[in-house]
């Protein structure tokens, strides 16, 4: 499958890159509600009146009375930020702890102070790795369109840190230190961040692969920027007015009637696209524009694609909690993709406008696929346990795709419906290849550092396919065990 890119400060790095058929590399943490100042300095303005429930609007007041239940409310605090709506942080006792939690105008409850004990197993378990020998300063229960995530900070040898994971205790982000960032990472945050400038790190974790986030404070503004594990500049926050005038237009166009969020200027080799994040009718949406202003996709409700779409859905997802739908936009032509998740699965559709459905992406259980299949995948896999499976369809052809880890190396294999061996695929290393293909990748590689290299065996002789990093920019090619180019 192709892979697409990164979305916010809980977006996904892989969805704020531009989309494709079939594809997904999309950061990131919802950004931290701001501390209140609740007590002001000797000369300052004076303080707004104290709150009540009753000065709430109804909604709001609502929620109040559901977390505080038999509590006592001690204070409550209204927030406004420009172009933003009204947001109430609410301070109570209960059981003898203080709490706290956040409510917007429309009476959606935003965050709110939990305790250890009250999170899941499956987190607790998480945050008890993390911490170490670290004490817990504050667990904060975060909710977004995507469910509930925990944001933890913790002090650890004088130094307070923070991370941030799901219900299920997988990992999203790990606050580190400028000296843990790995060596290759450096010169991009040195060179994005520029002189007189503060940042902060985050090591983030989406589907398997690592990134590093960069909250970068200077000359008054905070922006943020992504840099992938080999030093490769993913995306860049930039503001509206610092796009080219025909995005801006295309941007204000599809945000028209909702509320506009941040926008990343997303790098793909030579090429760029601009990814925007708002909200509209009270749902988080995106869309990705290219340099010349046309839209290249629109994330949209399922109730707004055509009928013939939502009957393949309902037909191929069932029961399934649909994610994300998106409109694609290909010269004159149009798709659309969209993303499941069912029994803890997740699932990718592709499908044309008439309701033909032209590729897919679904994880499977092994046993559930036919002996012929299963005998060949666990021959293949060589006793080593199965990181992911999936069955595909792809050019009118289905195939299934087990991920596995033979001796510390990723190695997957590909195979038909009928147990029909199709391809493999595992990482090497440089000097495991023939000496002329060792030679072919140095002339190409030069100065640059090598991203991947795997070595592909389909119904003929092997052959490499080779990833680098040369002059801040990446180059893929496939050579044969001779060092001659391959298609």
């Amino acid at each position: 499958m192709t892979r697409v890119a990164p979305k916010d400060k809980r977006v996904s790095i892989k969805s704020l890159t531009t989309r494709v058929p079939m594809n997904r590399i999309g950061v990131f943490l919802i950004a931290s509600i701001a501390c209140l100042v609740l007590h002001a300095p000797a000369g300052a303005a004076p303080a707004a009146p104290k709150l009540t429930v009753a000065d709430l609007p109804a909604a709001v007041q609502k929620v109040v009375k559901e977390q505080v239940a038999d509590g006592k409310i001690g204070e409550i605090v209204k927030s406004v930020e420009p172009g933003s709506a009204a947001v109430y942080d609410v301070r109570f006792s209960k059981d003898k702890k203080t709490r706290t939690f956040s409510v917007d105008d429309q009476g959606n409850l935003l965050r709110k102070l939990v305790f250890l004990a009250e999170t899941p197993p499956a987190a607790q378990k998480t945050i008890r790795k993390q911490l170490g020998r670290g004490h817990v300063k504050s667990i904060d229960k975060v909710f977004g369109d995507d469910g509930a995530t925990f944001e933890v900070e913790f002090t650890l040898a004088g130094k307070t840190r923070d991370f941030a994971l799901t219900e299920n205790g997988v990992m999203l982000s790990r606050k580190i230190f400028p000296n843990e960032v790995p060596a290759v990472v450096r010169p991009t945050i040195k060179e994005q961040a520029g002189q007189n400038a503060t940042y902060e790190v985050y090591r983030t974790f989406e589907d398997g692969e690592v990134f590093y986030r960069v909250e970068l404070t200077k000359n008054g503004s905070i922006r943020d920027f992504n840099v992938a594990s080999d030093g490769t500049l993913v995306n860049v926050q930039v503001f509206i007015q610092e796009t080219p005038g025909v995005v801006q237009k295309t941007i204000r166009e599809q945000s028209a009637g909702g509320k506009l969020g941040d926008i990343y200027k997303t790098y793909d080799d030579d090429e760029f696209t601009f990814v925007a994040e708002f909200v509209k009718n009270s749902k988080s949406r995106s869309l990705t524009v290219g340099p010349d202003g046309k839209l290249q996709n629109l994330q949209i409700d399922l109730t707004e694609a055509p009928e013939a779409i939502q009957k393949v859905v309902r037909e191929q997802m069932g029961a399934g909690a649909v994610d994300e739908v998106y409109k694609i936009f290909s010269g004159s032509e149009t798709a659309y993709e969209v993303e499941s998740t069912k029994d803890e699965r997740k699932q990718s559709l592709s499908i044309k406008p008439d309701g033909t459905l032209t590729a897919y992406e679904i994880e499977v259980v092994l046993e559930s696929v036919s002996p012929a299949v299963q005998k060949i995948i666990k021959e293949r896999v060589e006793g080593n346990e199965i990181e992911t499976f999936k069955k595909n369809l792809e050019d009118g052809d289905v195939f299934f795709e087990a991920v596995s880890t033979k001796g510390g190396k990723r190695y997957a294999v590909s195979v038909g419906e009928d147990g029909e061996f199709i391809s493999e695929e595992i990482d090497v290393a440089l000097k495991e290849l023939p000496a002329e293909a060792q030679q072919a990748v140095k002339q190409r590689l030069g100065k640059g550092k090598i991203a991947s290299l795997r070595k592909v065996t389909e119904d003929g002789p092997p052959t490499y396919d080779v990833e680098i990093i040369k002059d801040g920019k990446r180059q893929i090619f496939s050579i044969g065990a001779d060092g001659k180019p391959v298609e």
